[in-house]
C-alpha cells in the first residue's frame, strides 16, 4: 500500500536510525510507573507549542482558522510521528478525526438553518413568535433538568476499583472486591425480577427502561475491563496474579450481564411485537425461575459478605446449586415437550427456552464467583484458573 511505497523511497540507513529511536531500553518490567519517562506530558507540551506557533503565524497573516482544528490536527500529526498509530488503533483515530470534522460541518449547517428559521418567524410574527420560542426553550430546559436528575439517580452496575489497586496484594483488596460484587449482584437480581414481572404483565415501558440501564451497565463494565487491562502492564511481578484474579471477576460479571441482556432483549421483542400471550404452564415456569434465582442470588450475596467462606457453607451452596440446575433443566424439558405436543408458537418457545437457559448460565457464572473466593488461597494464586474451571 501507500506505506510500502513511502518506505521504498527512504534510504535503508535512515530507516535503521529512525527505528533506533523507538527502542525502549529501560523497560525492565519491574520499574515503578511513577519513575518512567512522562512521554504523554512531553507530547502534550510539543502539541501546545507547535499549535500555538501555527496559530500565531496564521493570525499575523490575517488568515481565518479554527484553533480547535489546528490543535486537533497537530495532535494527530505528533501521534503519527511517534508511531502511536498502530494497526489496532489507526482505524479508530481516522474515524474519530472524520467524526470531529464532520461534526463541525454539521454544527455549522444546523446553526445556519435554525438561525434562518428563527429570523423568519420573528420577522413575520414578531411578539407571538417570540412567546412561542421562549415557551419551547422553557420546556426543553425543564426536560433536560429532569433527565439529568434521573441519570444522576440511576445506579450503575460496575466494578470500579481505586487507581492504585495494582500496588497491593489481592488479599488487601479482596474485601473491597467482595463488597462491590455483592452490590452488583443485588442490582442484577432486582433487574432480573423486574424483567420477568414486566414480561408477565406485558409492561413495555418498564422493559424499555431496563434495556437502557443494562446497555449502560454493559458499556461501563467493558470500559473498566479495558482500563484494567491497560493497568496490568504497570503491575509489579510480585502482584501479577492480582490482575489475573480481577480479570476473572470482570469476565464472570460480563457473562452475567450478557445472559441478563439476552433475557431483556427477547422479552422486549416479545412484548413490543405483540407476540402470542404465554400459556399458563409457561407463566408458572417464569414465576418459579424468578423466585428460585432471586433466592439463589441472595444466598450468594450473603456468602460473599462473609469474611471467609467455610467448607460447610460451600458444600451447602453446591448442593443448592445442583438442585436449582436440575429444576431449570426440568423446566427446559417441559417446555420442549409443550412445544412438540401442543404446537405452541415458535416465538413463545424460543422466548421461554432463552430465559431458562440464560438463567442457568447466570447461575453457573455466580457459582464460579463463589468458588473463586472459596478456593483462592495465597499458595494457590498461580493455579486459580484451573481450580475455578475444574467443575
Amino acid at each position: 500500500g501507500m506505506s510500502r511505497a513511502v518506505s521504498s523511497l527512504i534510504p535503508a540507513r535512515m530507516t535503521v536510525n529512525i527505528n533506533k529511536r523507538f527502542v525502549n531500553k529501560a523497560d525492565t518490567g519491574n520499574e515503578d510507573p511513577a519513575d518512567k519517562a512522562a512521554f504523554d506530558i512531553v507530547r502534550a507540551s510539543v502539541n501546545l507549542i507547535v499549535a500555538s506557533g501555527i496559530i500565531l503565524a496564521a493570525t499575523s497573516l490575517k488568515q481565518p482558522l479554527s484553533t480547535t482544528f489546528v490543535s486537533f490536527m497537530v495532535l494527530m500529526g505528533t501521534s503519527l510521528a511517534d508511531r502511536a498509530w498502530a494497526s489496532g488503533s489507526a482505524v479508530y483515530r481516522v474515524s474519530g478525526m472524520l467524526t470531529v470534522i464532520g461534526g463541525w460541518f454539521l454544527t455549522a449547517i444546523i446553526a445556519l438553518t435554525v438561525s434562518i428559521i428563527f429570523a423568519s418567524l420573528l420577522i413575520n410574527f414578531k411578539l407571538w413568535a417570540l412567546i412561542v420560542l421562549f415557551s419551547i426553550a422553557a420546556v426543553l430546559i425543564f426536560r433536560s433538568h429532569i433527565l439529568s436528575k434521573h441519570n444522576k439517580n440511576t445506579v450503575g452496575i460496575s466494578l470500579e476499583l481505586s487507581d492504585n489497586w495494582f500496588k497491593s496484594d489481592f488479599y488487601e483488596i479482596e474485601a473491597e472486591v467482595r463488597e462491590k460484587l455483592s452490590l452488583n449482584l443485588q442490582r442484577i437480581s432486582d433487574i432480573y425480577t423486574r424483567v420477568i414481572q414486566a414480561l408477565i404483565e406485558s409492561d413495555l415501558k418498564t422493559l424499555q427502561e431496563i434495556s437502557m440501564v443494562l446497555d449502560d451497565a454493559e458499556s461501563t463494565n467493558q470500559r473498566y475491563k479495558v482500563i484494567h487491562t491497560q493497568q496490568i502492564r504497570e503491575v509489579p511481578e510480585a502482584f501479577r496474579e492480582v490482575g489475573k484474579a480481577l480479570m476473572l471477576v470482570y469476565d464472570l460479571e460480563e457473562d452475567l450481564l450478557y445472559n441478563l441482556g439476552n433475557i431483556i432483549r427477547f422479552s422486549h421483542r416479545h412484548v413490543s411485537n405483540l407476540h402470542p400471550k404465554l400459556r399458563k404452564e409457561q407463566l408458572e415456569s417464569l414465576k418459579l425461575a424468578r423466585k428460585e434465582l432471586k433466592d439463589f442470588l441472595d444466598d450468594i450475596i450473603e456468602r460473599l459478605r462473609l469474611e471467609h467462606i467455610q467448607e460447610e457453607d460451600y458444600k451447602a451452596f453446591k448442593k443448592n446449586r445442583k438442585k436449582l440446575i436440575r429444576q431449570i433443566e426440568t423446566g427446559i424439558s417441559k417446555q420442549i415437550a409443550l412445544a412438540t405436543s401442543k404446537k405452541l408458537s415458535g416465538k413463545n418457545s424460543e422466548l421461554i427456552l432463552t430465559i431458562l437457559m440464560s438463567s442457568k448460565n447466570m447461575l453457573v457464572s455466580c457459582s464460579r464467583l463463589v468458588k473463586l473466593f472459596y478456593k483462592l488461597k495465597p499458595a494457590d494464586m498461580s493455579n486459580m484458573l484451573d481450580k475455578l474451571m475444574d467443575e
